[in-house]
């Protein structure tokens, strides 16, 4: 999943992955995209999945083949607060 453009030249696109499995799902970091979800369908998945907030790294725009589909607003903005208040508290 793509969180946010970055700036300069290199590993430009932040992004994390997703999986489908669900037994190793963080409470209240991870999130589970399930098939009775409104933005399921949208998302382009085949079966239930977690997007992995622990699971992040950057790539350069030019390493993504394409897209499977899109999340909704509501859960991509979740996603980015949950993450941008984590790290902004101090650890």
């Amino acid at each position: 999943m793509v969180l946010a453009l970055l700036p300069g030249n290199y590993q430009t696109v932040l992004v994390c992955g997703l999986s489908s499995d669900l037994e190793e799902v963080e409470p209240g970091w991870d999130d589970v995209i399930s098939i009775t979800d409104s933005d399921f369908v949208a998302s382009g998945l085949l079966v239930s999945s977690s997007v992995r907030l622990s699971f992040l790294f950057g790539v350069d725009e030019d390493q993504i083949e394409g897209l499977i589909g899109q999340l909704g607003r509501e859960r991509a903005s979740k996603l980015r607060r949950r993450l941008g208040e984590h790290l902004a508290a101090p650890h």
